[in-house]
């Protein structure tokens, strides 16, 4: 068996994951309704309203699939569609989720000013806790391609977020730093070939081309054995990004279906971000 939970940003730290669990496994999910639309300022009526798809029918679907295997996620909900679609934030979080920030509309905070983006973070910040009465803990940057500014992590602890996961720098959780300094916040990096909008996502949905054509769903279930294989071996770290809008189709969601079914027959940790970030911040203190 490889090493567990190891961070390799210098301080060679190690995270214990709870009774003994040899990967912690983070599912999040990117709620993405029209505010993807309105974000990249297209016109989201009509037929070709993409979006919807995900609070009726996506999201819908992935609720009925966590409940089913008693596994909780991260949703990261941007408060655009928070707005419009408050009793599906509500059905999310009492459902025992995890509701996070994921901006507005999809901005690209490196063109905003300081007080703009403040305010915008403020904004979705406040919406998302109006609607759950629970504060978001974190934050991952929307509309991929559209970089964060060097403030945005400094304005997210200012609102006591504890983690951050916009970057893709490595395989496992780290500590941040701001201004060259580590502050009590957790990095929980992603990867392409762990985001479904790598392999099942038009184009035009997300202003971004295609990372690989479009694949079948047994292609990707299996990919995606493999890559929890590799890393359940040698890092101890499974972070998963689902778009309900592309997953939640019926003939996608058996990928889903079939990877936590084959994660679970495995010594894994069914965690939130929140829960991972916590647990790292406590060993680092332990430390």
């Amino acid at each position: 068996m490889g090493a567990k939970g190891i961070v390799k940003k210098g301080s060679e730290m190690k995270f214990r994951w709870p009774n003994g669990a040899e990967c912690a496994v983070s599912l999040s999910f990117e709620y993405d309704a029209e505010s993807v639309e309105w974000g990249y300022s297209r016109n989201i009526e009509g037929a070709f309203d993409i979006g919807g798809f995900s609070p009726q029918f996506g999201v819908p679907r992935v609720l009925e699939l966590l409940n089913k295997h008693d596994v909780k996620g991260t949703f990261f909900v941007p408060g655009w569609d928070a707005e419009r679609y408050p009793d599906s934030i509500k059905e999310i979080a009492e459902a025992g989720h995890e509701i996070a920030a994921h901006g507005y509309t999809h901005e690209n905070f490196s063109e905003l000013t300081p007080r703009k983006e403040k305010d915008v973070l403020e904004k979705a910040h406040k919406i998302l806790t109006d609607i759950t009465g629970i504060p978001p803990r974190g934050f991952r940057a929307a509309a991929y391609g559209r970089p964060i500014s060097a403030k945005t992590l400094s304005f997210c602890r200012d609102m006591d977020y504890i983690y951050d996961s916009s970057f893709m720098d490595d395989d496992e959780p780290y500590q941040v730093k701001i201004d060259g300094k580590f502050v009590n916040m957790i990095e929980i990096p992603w990867a392409w070939p762990l985001n479904d909008i790598s392999f099942m996502s038009p184009p035009f949905s997300s202003g971004m081309s295609l990372v690989l054509p479009q694949r079948k769903p047994q292609w990707v279930l299996e990919l995606w054995k493999e890559e929890f294989d590799g890393l359940y071996e040698e890092v101890g770290f499974f972070n998963l990004v689902i778009h309900p809008r592309d997953m939640g189709r019926v003939s996608r969601m058996p990928i889903l279906e079939g990877l936590v079914s084959y994660m679970k027959r495995y010594n894994v940790w069914f965690t939130t971000y929140s829960q991972v970030a916590d647990l790292c911040l406590k060993q680092l203190v332990e430390r």
